[in-house]
């Protein structure tokens, strides 16, 4: 299915929640901004809302508004994993292209540090959008975000993950979307195995091999030559395994094969896109390293 037409299947959404497997590959990153680019474009859409802290992202917010703030360290405020040439060049066309009402770009994470029990993470960052739609009634959105958040429900998954509230609050209005892979390489912070990880988030490539036989991924590996598209009723028919990938913000090498997570495609989300094979991110440098 083109671009054009997955853009035209979700139009009519009041948001919706653009997932990743991973927060450090490339095809990821650009087919969420050729998405985001062709609903702004297209069908109105007019709002960002990003997997990153309400302050970080006023900043980028400010900058594609017009405003005197400077861009890289506008992303240098951002988690480490965003800050890549991938995620620049779509703001750098946000403020260039943004719509005659203007586009907004706004952070709904919570700051973990001042939260003792994340076990309510997803549903905080849903009173945080909800709380925005609220104050900006003409929001149409896309949320980006991790497969684990956007998803609405899995196997029995606890807690609730943030697309099943916002799935409560706005029913078929929200649509979720996951993007999956099947090997290649990733952007993510190299962790060692039994240590805590420390405050240096830096990006290595780390490359992932084919997906075992209990990930969906390899399902889906064998019907797909290049990026494929399936509904809800595709997802159905193939009766996939109940795991598939998760990596985050960083991964311990040798245990790659072991960030999975239990979900339901075909029950936690609306469509999926997989990528056979992918590579990683363009990490920046930092301003404050230079």
């Amino acid at each position: 299915m083109k671009l054009a037409q997955i853009a035209k299947v979700v139009s009519d959404s009041k948001i919706v929640g653009l997932g990743e497997s991973t927060h450090g590959t490339h095809e990821f990153f650009n087919f969420k901004s050729d998405l985001l680019r062709r609903l702004v474009a297209d069908h109105g859409f007019n709002t960002m809302l990003f997997e990153d802290s309400i302050d970080a992202c006023l900043q980028i917010n400010n900058y594609i508004a017009g405003g005197e703030t400077d861009l890289a360290s506008a992303l240098d405020g951002l988690y480490p994993v965003w800050r890549t040439e991938e995620l620049r060049a779509l703001l750098v066309w946000l403020k260039d292209n943004s719509p005659p009402g203007g586009f907004t770009f706004a952070g709904f994470d919570i700051d973990q540090t001042k939260h003792s029990d994340l076990s309510r993470r997803d549903e905080l960052m849903a009173e945080n959008i909800k709380a925005y739609c609220a104050a900006n009634p003409n929001t149409k959105a896309v949320v980006w975000a991790h497969n684990t958040h956007t998803q609405t429900i899995g196997s029995d998954i606890e807690p609730r993950p943030m697309g099943y509230f916002l799935q409560e609050l706005f029913g078929r209005q929200y649509r979720a979307i996951a993007l999956l892979f099947g090997w290649g390489s990733v952007s993510a912070t190299r962790l060692r195995e039994g240590e805590t990880p420390g405050s240096d988030r830096s990006l290595s490539t780390i490359e992932i091999g084919s997906p075992p036989g209990y990930l969906a991924e390899s399902a889906l590996e064998g019907l797909a030559t290049g990026p494929t598209f399936f509904d809800r009723d595709w997802l159905g028919r193939l009766k996939l395994p109940g795991k598939v990938r998760s990596i985050g913000w960083g991964l311990v090498p040798e245990l790659a094969e072991k960030y999975v997570e239990k979900t339901d495609l075909q029950r936690a989300f609306d469509y999926a896109i997989y990528f056979p094979e992918a590579g990683h991110s363009h990490p920046l440098p930092s301003v404050k390293g230079q």
